[in-house]
């Protein structure tokens, strides 16, 4: 599969996610899950995501946001999607 260019702006960024802060994440992705439980009923109740809801969720992380829009939106869709550099 061809990768997608990325704007020279980006460059940096998607540098850093391909490399240790990339790892750093998925190593510690409960631990992110956790910090942000505190208020995320919040943020989703902010939201009002009806059942039949279809969702987009941009930089969706460990995909902890995408499943718990995927269930208030039960008879619709969520999808989730992240930026990481394709493997050589």
């Amino acid at each position: 599969m061809q990768a997608t260019p990325v704007d020279p702006s980006n460059a940096e960024q998607l540098r850093a996610w391909g490399g240790d802060l990339g790892d750093y994440w998925a190593a510690n992705a409960d631990r992110f899950d956790e910090a942000v439980a505190g208020y995320a009923g919040h943020f989703f109740d902010a939201m009002a995501i009806e059942t039949t809801d279809r969702v987009l969720d941009i930089g969706c992380g460990t995909g902890q946001s995408t499943r718990e829009a995927a269930r208030r939106a039960r008879s619709g869709w969520a999808l989730g999607v992240d930026r990481v550099p394709a493997d050589d």
